[in-house]
């Protein structure tokens, strides 16, 4: 059981004034002997009746045990009570509450003579029933009194320990300390000591204890020094377990922190203030920090700091923040330094956070966004973001004009030259068009050599043209790329949102309106610019209905026997003059048995005899099933249409279908023809396929012949027959002559 609080003890058989006070003096409770003497149950110093004098110390020391929590008795003497009888104040704490024990014992008895041996044991029993542990001890260091508590932490029982010295409670290797503790309290009367040791519990355990001993020689109720006990043992057992946790902690605190040094990440930490409280190297080298520098706002771009602020507040209010920020001008090195931060909260306000530098990754994210709305050859806005920015504006109502440029011979170029040089070519043109124009002008490429320029804040025709002009100019200067002195032109097409014959409004219709005046442009001889008009606008829509039904004729079958049929009409109308003409033919349709007498009526019908006919077929038809397409070509030569064989030499071909098939012509593939003046090779390569179709009664065509030293070969080699942009170009029939 728990020992019994003051409070509950009787003291009606006691000689003395007890009483029980808080802090102030108020009395809480009091024995019988107090009761009889005193009616005043207020405060204990007024009950007392004490001069002023003992007032001010009877307080200040009841004070002083009540608040300091004193583990031992301290006295007081006082003049009391009417007739100012000495008496000596025994003052001590009432453990578990901040009110303390006021024993009052007249001085005039003890002063004469001893106590007497009830009075004596009024006070031990007073004190073995106290809370805490209270020892007396002699001047030889015996025990002449235990309390109740103290007998239990040592496993006494009974009055076995009187006469026992105290050092053998002791742990031998504190011996010194409480010899120490009793030698300065013996010679010290009526002051305080105080210690810490360790004692011995008869079953081997040890009790850490805190003593205070008084020396109370000169009290005849004591005649010792008195010595109050509290048992240590769990707050030191704490107390050590948080110092060997904080050690803990620091330990690895410190080893976090070694480690941090060498991670390739930044690592920091902000108190509540924002100050930096820890940083690694990392960190120092990506913010560019010197050792005794601060973390600050102004180390990030202006335009970030509020970012930056939500941040570390949003952080601080739970969340976990990732925020990407841009460095200062002045941090920054070689260009924009874009930095990630991750952060989250600890205790106390503080931030911890890991910093990482973004700035490769946040440049290839900007590479592939400029790669989805630009050219990769030249770096222009390509045909998408060009849309976009069409629309935008016709949307935000601006009038502009929109140069669709074509330059004019650059298949030459990039047939005769290669990819390489008409790339160079294509990027030395974007360079140009890019200088002529103003700034306020959108350049952009649309596909291949198209190139488009949209004239901002253009409502006259006069303006666009002038800029058409110039980029006409720029164009037909001789090119640096390849080979010097090389030259292109180009063709513009002008359309404008503001037109008031026509209204191409959309960014569509802006572009089919300069792509077909660009077209008009090429067909007046090119190196010009023609703003769209009205005229155009039907001729385009033509185009597009034209082509629509090309496209309805080829899904349904008929395309091949309309250019036929359209072949045939132009024929019977040339007249006298007229020359045989050549029509490709797919495979389909001469798989079909109905062709050649289709063919063959339509001569008929027009009054066009059949050699100014002549059917030409690639070897891919060769490849498939030959028995329907050998009766239609025999069919068509028994009527004297011509049979040629295009592109020989490129696919696949068996000599035992050139000698199946009786051919008039077999045309020679211009891979062959293109290097013939100059490699040995392909001339031998040439002559081989000439002296092969002449022996078979055929006429050999030479494809793709555009130099005239190209001709001189092949009529060397003895090929009569070519053609190619050396000989004359596409026209229409009624420029033919």
């Amino acid at each position: 059981m728990p020992p019994p609080t003051t409070a509950s003890i009787s003291f009606e058989d006691g000689p003395f004034l007890v009483a029980i006070v808080d802090a102030d003096g108020a009395i809480q409770h009091t024995n019988s002997t107090w009761t009889k003497i005193i009616t005043n149950v207020g405060l204990a110093q007024d009950a007392l009746e004490l001069s002023e004098a003992d007032r001010d110390e009877f307080r200040q020391t009841v004070r002083l045990v009540a608040d300091e929590r004193a583990p031992t008795w301290i006295d007081v003497d006082i003049q009391a009570l009417a007739d100012r009888r000495w008496a000596r104040c025994h003052i001590w704490p009432q453990r578990g509450t901040h009110a303390v024990i006021v024993a009052v014992v007249p001085l005039r008895q003890m002063r004469s003579s001893e106590l007497s041996g009830a009075q004596i044991d009024h006070i031990e029993r007073i004190l073995e029933h106290t809370a805490d542990a209270i020892a007396i001890l002699a001047d030889d260091m015996s025990i002449s009194f235990a309390s109740g508590v103290a007998t239990r932490w040592l496993g006494m029982t009974g009055p076995n320990y009187e006469g026992h010295q105290a050092l053998g409670f002791v742990f031998a290797d504190d011996h010194h300390l409480l010899i120490d503790a009793f030698t300065e309290c013996v010679n010290a009367p009526r002051r305080s000591v105080k210690a810490r040791f360790r004692v011995v519990h008869e079953n081997g355990d040890l009790i850490w204890v805190e003593g205070i001993g008084t020396n109370m020689f000169d009290d005849p109720a004591v005649r010792g020094i008195l010595v109050t006990l509290n048992d240590i043992t769990e707050l030191l057992q704490t107390r050590s377990a948080a110092e060997a946790n904080k050690a803990a902690l620091e330990t690895e605190k410190q080893r976090y922190e070694t480690l941090a040094q060498f991670i390739p990440t930044g690592v920091f930490e902000l108190d509540a203030d924002n100050r930096l409280t820890f940083r690694n190297r990392r960190f120092e080298q990506l913010i560019g920090l010197a050792a005794n520098d601060e973390f600050s706002r102004e180390i990030f771009d202006e335009r970030d700091r509020e970012a930056l602020d939500a941040a570390l507040e949003r952080t601080r209010e739970g969340m976990t923040t990732l925020t990407t920020l841009r460095l200062a001008t002045d941090q920054s090195i070689g260009g924009p330094q874009w930095l990630t931060i991750r952060a989250v909260r600890q205790e106390g306000g503080r931030i911890l956070a890991s910093i990482e530098d973004a700035t490769s990754e946040i440049t290839k994210q900007a590479e592939l966004a400029h790669r989805v709305d630009h050219d990769a050859l030249t770096g222009l806005p390509n045909r998408e973001s060009l849309l976009v920015q069409l629309s935008s504006l016709t949307a935000a109502g601006e009038p502009i004009a929109v140069l669709f440029l074509d330059l004019d011979n650059f298949k030459d170029i990039h047939d005769g030259l290669g990819h390489q040089v008409g790339d160079q070519v294509l990027i030395e043109i974007a360079g140009r068009i890019q200088a002529v124009v103003r700034p306020q002008d959108i350049v952009g490429r649309l596909h291949g050599d198209e190139f488009l320029v949209v004239c901002r804040h253009t409502a006259d025709i006069g303006t666009a043209r002038e800029i058409a002009s110039r980029v006409v100019i720029a164009v037909g200067e001789p090119l640096a790329t390849a080979t010097q002195g090389l030259l292109v032109s180009g063709s513009i097409g002008i359309a404008m949102n503001g037109s008031p014959d026509i209204a191409p409004k959309t960014p569509e219709q802006l572009l089919v309106a300069a792509d077909a005046a660009m077209y008009e442009a090429k067909r007046r001889g090119g190196s010009r610019s023609v703003p769209f008009n009205a005229d155009l606008g039907k001729r385009a829509a033509d185009r597009l209905r034209l082509h629509g039904e090309v496209q309805r004729a080829s899904e349904l079958d008929e395309l091949g026997m309309w250019v036929i049929e359209r072949v045939v009409a132009d024929l019977a109308l040339a007249g006298p003059n007229r020359l045989p003409v050549n029509v490709n033919v797919s495979p389909r349709q001469l798989s079909d048995e109905s062709f050649a007498r289709a063919a063959l009526k339509l001569l008929h019908d027009y009054d066009v005899p059949g050699p100014l006919l002549t059917i030409e077929i690639t070897e891919l038809v060769l490849m498939s099933d030959f028995g329907p397409v050998e009766q239609q070509l025999r069919l068509l030569q028994r009527n004297g249409v011509g049979i040629a064989i295009d592109d020989f030499g490129t696919g696949y071909s068996a000599l035992a279908y050139l000698q199946r098939f009786p051919f008039d012509q077999i045309k020679i593939d211009g891979v062959f023809i293109d290097e013939i003046d100059r490699s040995p090779n392909d001339r031998a390569i040439v002559k081989s396929v000439i002296d092969l179709v002449t022996s078979l009664g055929a006429t050999p065509i030479a494809e793709k012949v555009e130099r005239q030293a190209q001709a001189d070969v092949l009529l060397e080699l003895g090929c009569p027959y070519a053609q190619g942009f050396l000989l004359g170009r596409p026209a229409p029939i009624a420029t033919r002559h």
